[in-house]
């Protein structure tokens, strides 16, 4: 699943910054060893955080059509996924220049246009928010110092989605009546039980 979003990022990047076919966008870790191979500018993305969102969570259940089926299933949580993006070019003006034409994009741009989605990531109505964060300013130095220890500049991007798990099951049929039972408690030798039902036809076109 993370790789279908690795390539609508890779494909929202080109599409919005946008990048020339010169340019790759590489998803590998940015150490040394990955650097030394380089042969052309690159624009590096890649995948350090994972973490469920709290906000936009909702509780309760709710139904949805599968294959004109009504089923019931608990609302999709939400998970968030941080990457950080640094650019390769050989020369510091030409980073510069490329790195801030991908925060542009990333200020400009609040989600992935649903055409560059890979089929099956999301499901219809939702999908890929996007936001330039984070406000820590340890980041991109924690970042670096763990991988190589040389500090380079760069961004971070998140995509928030809701992850469908897969975990409905039927609904019922429709409830079309309803029974109340009233008992007295005040004499309980009377046994005095009421019952009384309330039926509702489904009526077409009622408001």
């Amino acid at each position: 699943m993370l790789h279908l979003v690795d390539e609508a990022i890779g494909s929202h990047l080109r599409a919005d910054v946008p990048l020339d076919p010169s340019i790759d966008v590489d998803f590998s870790l940015p150490d040394k060893e990955w650097s030394s191979g380089l042969t052309r500018p690159t624009v590096n993305v890649y995948l350090w955080d994972v973490q469920r969102e709290a906000k936009g969570n909702k509780g309760g259940l709710e139904e949805v059509q599968r294959e004109g089926q009504i089923v019931r299933r608990l609302p999709l949580p939400r998970v968030r996924l941080g990457y950080f993006v640094s650019v390769w070019a050989g020369e510091e003006s030409d980073e510069h220049l490329l790195l801030g034409r991908v925060m542009r994009s990333a200020l400009r741009s609040k989600a992935v246009a649903n055409d560059l989605i890979p089929a099956g990531l999301v499901e219809p109505g939702t999908g890929l928010e996007l936001s330039l964060g984070s406000q820590d300013r340890r980041l991109a130095l924690d970042f670096w110092r763990n991988i190589d220890g040389r500090f380079r500049p760069g961004l971070e991007l998140e995509v928030r989605f809701a992850l469908d798990l897969g975990l409905e099951t039927p609904a019922g049929p429709p409830v079309e009546s309803v029974a109340l039972s009233v008992e007295d408690t005040e004499r309980p030798t009377r046994r005095s039980l009421r019952s009384r039902a309330f039926v509702e036809e489904l009526r077409r076109g009622d408001g």
